[in-house]
Order: structure tokens, then C-alpha cells, then sequence
């Protein structure tokens, strides 16, 4: 989990921008740049990409990705009236273009792998991800960055070098004088050539030039980590769309959700729940074939085999179940035409995900003992025998209880149970960390889902 040294850094960053622009960077902005230096490359470790998403580089695709949910989100505003009253508002219109949400994205988690990286890796910086082609990635450390270029190229007199360098650096002042005084893109691009052009002087001369500071690595180290990010929440604010484009990619929008209607959705439901019927019949026939290699592996005793086949079959059972559950599910309200497909999608996320922390918790509730004893094994040196147990027991239980809550959750939303509604909605709302969460929250607020809801009123 992320500490709350990325709340602080960006907590306060997002709050000072917001007031130096007198709300022109929006508490909008300032949401999206806070949630993502908190969270952002963070997410990557939920679908076992945290390594590639805390790369400088490899963050940069990912940010793409991760701004549709964010763009999504700067349609809804939140009214909080205390903890008994959270209403979320659906404008029906973005406040936000999908760019300027993504610079905000890509700001905030260039800033969490900044952090991370300073502390984390005590300096070392990771910029291009090792790949599975035989690349060996690209990380820089602290010494690295200040030593950059300061032995030089050329072999030029020491005085002569200083001379240039103080040329540059008061060259730089009026350079940035006339900028803001003129304060045109023209101007912008002059700075930066001129610094390019410094730069390119420093790799020559080297330190000579600037009385054996390390200036030309500190350009670099400022301009990934701290430049690039405000510059990216600067663009934030600009209007990166004309209104006539903005106005075309909502049109576009509505033509993607009307594709994914209803019928599609409770498809969807459908195949989710034959899938699950045979991956319950599967669990118990593969699974018994699997024990004999794991056997053969040495990973487990033969000892184990009955208690092993007893839990497949419990496991089995309840997965077919909730297969059946979910064909039942569709057979009833299948053809009931007054439906949402977010219900149905939301539901569906809600199967996969209840299925999921069912099946491990079973896993860990039915084979304790064996999971003890292997985890003991391994990691016996840093836990006693009797706090494996427990924590087995205690993930196991916390989640079985949230499964179960997925559950309720999903068959309340589709026979349209007012208080589950609501219910789903704070429970996500709570989930906001995943992002999925607050998105599922804004979905289940969207004016047509509450209209499905309230109708009756």
C-alpha cells in the first residue's frame, strides 16, 4: 500500500496550484494529480505489472490506459453533507478533455515514481523496464546524474570555459526576462534551445564550465522529475480540444455506449455464468490429476490427498453453485426489458471478482494446514508457527465476508433493490483506492441508472 508520504507530496502540490490559479487548475485537477501520485503506478501491482507501471517510460503507456477511467470520472461532482449524505451528481457532459486528464495522470505518477524511487531505492531511478526480448532496461542513480558530463569533451582552458558559462547563465536571465514579458509559445521554444544549447556546451567543456558544479545532470534530474509534471498540470488547464472537437468525442462516446446495450450485456451475464458451472466441474477433475505432480514436485505429501480431494470437492460445489445462481439470475430477469447495462456489466464485475475471493478463501479456510505448513517452510524465519495460522485465517475470513457482500451487491442491483443500490454505491465509494471502485460508484449514479431507481418515488 502506498505511504502517506505520496498523500503529503501530492496533497499539498495539488492545493497550491489550486490556489496560485485562483481554481483555474480545478479541484478536478487537483483530484486527479492527488489520487495518481497517491495510487497511479500503484495500480500496476493489483494486475501484476507494478514493475513495468514504475518506469518512467513504460508509465507513460500505461497513463493512457489509466486516464480513460479518470476521464470517465470528470463528468460526475460530489456532494458531501457530512458522512450521512455523499451524492454524486451526473452533469452528462465532461469537465475535463480526455488530454488534459491524461497530463494530469502522467504528472501524478511521474511524481510517485520519483518519490519511490528517491526513498524506496535510496537514488536509484528507473527509466526504461527490462524486456522480455532481451533488453536489459535503464536505471540511473543519484551519483550518475551528478557527475553527468562534468569531465568534458574538449580540453579547454579553464578560464575561457567559466567565461562561456557566465555568458549562458546571464544570457538565461534576459532569455527569461523577455519570456515573461512576452509570454509566447515562440519565446517558450527559444528557452528551450538555449538550454539545449547549454547543455550541449556543458557535455564539451564539462564542470569548467560552470565553476565544477554538476549542472548539466541537474537539468536532466529536474527535468524528468519536477518540470515535466508542472508543465503537464499547466497543459492541464489549457483547452487542448476545440469546443466543436469536444462536442464530436461526446457524440462518439454515445455512439460506443449504445453498441455495448443491453442485449450484449446480459449476454455477457450468460456466458459469465456457463463459464463458471464448468470451471466448478473442472476444478474437480483437473485439480485431483494436479495433485500427483505437485506430489512428484515435492511441493506437497501424499499425506495431504485426502484432505486436498475433500476441499476440491467443497470448492467445486460452491463455484457450481454460484454458476447456477448466475443462469437462474438471467433466466428471470433476462427478459425484462425496463434494465440498465451498467447494472448488468457492474454485475458481472461483481460474479468475477466475488468468484475469485470466494475460491481463495476457500482455498485457505479448507487447506490451512497445508498452506501453514508450506508457508512456514519458506518464510519460517521471520513468523512463528501460530501467526502464519492466524493470518491465513484472518485473509481467509475478511475475503469470504467481502465475496459475500459482491454477491448481495450484484443480485440487488439487478432486481432493482433501492437500499442495495445505495448500498453499492458508499461500498465503492470506500473502494475509491482501486479507482475501479470510484468509477463503478459514478456508474451506478449515472441520471438513466437513477431514474431506473427512483422511478418509483
Amino acid at each position: 500500500m502506498p505511504s502517506i508520504a505520496h498523500l503529503v507530496l501530492g496533497g499539498f502540490l495539488a492545493i497550491s496550484l489550486y490556489y496560485i490559479s485562483d481554481g483555474k487548475f480545478s479541484k478536478t485537477h487537483a483530484f486527479i494529480f492527488f489520487l495518481n501520485n497517491y495510487i497511479g503506478p500503484d495500480i500496476g501491482w493489483l494486475i501484476g505489472l507494478g514493475y513495468y507501471t514504475h518506469n518512467l517510460v513504460s508509465w507513460f503507456f500505461f497513463a493512457m490506459g489509466l486516464a480513460i477511467f479518470y476521464y470517465y470520472l470528470t463528468r460526475f461532482s460530489f456532494e458531501i453533507d457530512g458522512l450521512r449524505k455523499i451524492e454524486i451528481i451526473d452533469r452528462e457532459k465532461y469537465k475535463l478533455s480526455y488530454l488534459q486528464t491524461f497530463c494530469l495522470v502522467l504528472a501524478g505518477g511521474i511524481l510517485h515514481i520519483y518519490l519511490d524511487d528517491t526513498i524506496n531505492y535510496e537514488g536509484i531511478y528507473h527509466i526504461i523496464p527490462q524486456l522480455p526480448m532481451g533488453f536489459d532496461g535503464f536505471a540511473i542513480n543519484l551519483h550518475e546524474f551528478a557527475s553527468f558530463g562534468l569531465e568534458g569533451v574538449l580540453n579547454m582552458n579553464s578560464i575561457i570555459s567559466l567565461l562561456f558559462g557566465l555568458i549562458f547563465i546571464i544570457g538565461f536571465i534576459f532569455i527569461f526576462a523577455y519570456f515573461l514579458k512576452y509570454n509566447t509559445k515562440k519565446n517558450g521554444a527559444l528557452i528551450v534551445l538555449y538550454i539545449a544549447s547549454f547543455m550541449a556546451y556543458f557535455y564539451l567543456v564539462g564542470g569548467a564550465s560552470t565553476g565544477e558544479h554538476g549542472d548539466g545532470g541537474a537539468i536532466i534530474y529536474v527535468s524528468f522529475y519536477w518540470i515535466t509534471p508542472l508543465m503537464l498540470c499547466m497543459l492541464s488547464t489549457k483547452s487542448l480540444a476545440s469546443r466543436k472537437k469536444e462536442g464530436k468525442e461526446v457524440k462518439e462516446s454515445d455512439k460506443i455506449k449504445r453498441r455495448l446495450d443491453v442485449n450484449t450485456a446480459k449476454k455477457a451475464f450468460l456466458i459469465l455464468g456457463i463459464i463458471t458451472v464448468i470451471g466448478g466441474g473442472l476444478i474437480l477433475i483437473l485439480g485431483g490429476l494436479y495433485f500427483d505432480t505437485l506430489v512428484e514436485k515435492e511441493i506437497l505429501e501424499t499425506s495431504y490427498k485426502e484432505t486436498y480431494l475433500s476441499a476440491l470437492i467443497v470448492i467445486s460445489i460452491v463455484i457450481t453453485g454460484i454458476g447456477t445462481l448466475i443462469i437462474m439470475l438471467w433466466n428471470k430477469l433476462g427478459k425484462t426489458e425496463d434494465h440498465h447495462k451498467n447494472l448488468w456489466i457492474i454485475s458481472i464485475w461483481l460474479f468475477i471478482t466475488g468468484i475469485i475471493g470466494t475460491s481463495l478463501a476457500l482455498v485457505g479456510l479448507l487447506l490451512l494446514d497445508l498452506l501453514v505448513s508450506f508457508i512456514f517452510s519458506s518464510y519460517g524465519i521471520l513468523f512463528w508457527m501460530y501467526d502464519v495460522n492466524l493470518i491465513v485465517i484472518i485473509i481467509g475470513m475478511l475475503l469470504l465476508v467481502l465475496a459475500i457482500i459482491n454477491f448481495i451487491c450484484a443480485i440487488g442491483l439487478l432486481i432493482k433493490n433501492k437500499k442495495i443500490w445505495r448500498f453499492s454505491t458508499f461500498y465503492h465509494i470506500f473502494l475509491l483506492w482501486s479507482v475501479i471502485g470510484l468509477v463503478i460508484a459514478c456508474a451506478l449514479n449515472e441520471n438513466s441508472v437513477k431514474e431506473l431507481f427512483l422511478q418509483k418515488e
